[in-house]
């Protein structure tokens, strides 16, 4: 079964991550991955035949779509992730949680619950229940919280609930595998935990419990759903997971997920606040207005008027090209105010500036160039 993921809306010239690792086997083969984009403005991959890959967004806003190929050398399977581009909105997709997978005896009726699904800004959701079919598509069957079957017949039967905040959706999958007898197997059972707020490089512990109903032996893993990446390292003997707090005001969340041989656990998220750290603000990056210069000419970036509210003078500047043909700045991209020559053409150029107080990095601020004929 092919997950694409959530549908994301990013920034222009933001790095975006695609990510399909919750893609699974019935019969759990090995699987092979391939993502292709089919609307929107050609962008890079950087690993299409893998289960994540990365692309930096035009600089421009856009609506990209991208189909994911799941196979597992007997049967492939598909889905789509949209990633909208835009400017000056900022919302994140919802969690999506139906349960854990289930095992029932053949003839009983089941009942799927979509209220754990939660939203990271707050939204109302609207859900929509589907049944996949052998290829993996969705075939919708029901609207709403909740969504009733049986009675059943032997076999698995994979249902998506697509949880919507009227701007993004995303999907879960939850495979209900119907028995002829008892006894009826049972999923993994997950209990998850992180502190709510952490200080800027802070390290930080995501604790999970994990108990199998069945004593059968378990699996887990931890994977990223917001923020900036960090590298999380398995804590020892156990599913538990550690990182260093990135140096900046940022949201985090993360997903935990158990599955035994037969059966997966419910999806279970936790979410936290990065910074700024007690008694200290973050700084505020000025990249400069918007504006035009002529080709071939010498153009500087200013950001001197960024400031840090406490008054803490300003440790390091950080100026990064994000679209448009490479430029060099100099003296480097590391002091208030580099310069570089544009290019010999008409051409947009973007930048992003952060600031560091010594504690914390600002959020990026950004500048477009537009480069006209000489």
């Amino acid at each position: 079964m092919a997950e694409a993921g959530p549908d994301q809306l990013v920034a222009p010239a933001a790095d975006v991550l695609l990510d399909a690792q919750r893609s699974f086997s019935l019969e759990a083969r090995p699987l092979a991955f391939l993502w292709t984009q089919v609307l929107g403005p050609s962008v890079t991959l950087s690993d299409p035949g893998s289960a994540t890959t990365r692309f930096r967004a035009p600089a421009s806003p856009a609506d990209l779509v991208f189909l994911l190929t799941v196979s597992d050398g007997v049967r492939s399977a598909h889905d789509e992730v949209h990633v909208r581009v835009g400017e000056g909105v900022h919302n994140l997709a919802p969690f999506p949680d139906a349960g854990p997978d289930r095992a029932v005896v053949a003839g009983s009726s089941l009942t799927l619950d979509a209220s754990a699904s939660v939203d990271p800004d707050g939204d109302a959701l609207t859900f929509e229940w589907s049944l996949l079919d052998p290829a993996g598509a969705p075939v919708p069957v029901a609207a709403g919280p909740s969504l009733a079957l049986g009675p059943l017949d032997a076999g698995p039967l994979v249902v998506r609930l697509g949880a919507s905040d009227g701007l993004l959706e995303a999907a879960a999958l939850v495979v209900v595998r119907v028995v002829d007898a008892e006894p009826v197997p049972e999923a993994p059972l997950v209990d998850v935990s992180a502190p709510a707020t952490v200080e800027p490089g802070q390290p930080v512990t995501l604790t999970a419990v994990v108990d199998d109903p069945d004593g059968d032996p378990v699996r887990s893993a931890w994977r990223q759903r917001l923020g900036p990446p960090v590298p999380l390292t398995a804590a020892s003997g156990g599913p538990s997971a550690t990182f260093d707090a990135p140096r900046r005001v940022v949201r985090l969340a993360f997903l935990f997920q158990a599955w035994d041989p037969l059966l997966r656990s419910a999806p279970r998220y936790v979410a936290l606040q990065v910074g700024p750290g007690a008694g200290n603000t973050a700084p505020i990056a000025d990249a400069g207005p918007d504006r035009e210069v002529r080709a071939g000419e010498r153009v500087q970036l200013d950001g001197e008027a960024s400031v840090d509210p406490d008054g803490t003078p300003l440790e390091a500047y950080l100026w990064q090209q994000l679209a448009g043909p490479d430029v060099t700045l100099e003296p480097g991209p590391d002091v208030p105010a580099p310069s570089f020559l544009a290019p010999e053409r008409p051409a947009t150029l973007l930048f992003s500036l952060e600031v560091f107080d010594g504690t914390v990095w600002s959020a990026p601020d950004r500048v477009r160039l537009i480069v006209l004929a000489p």
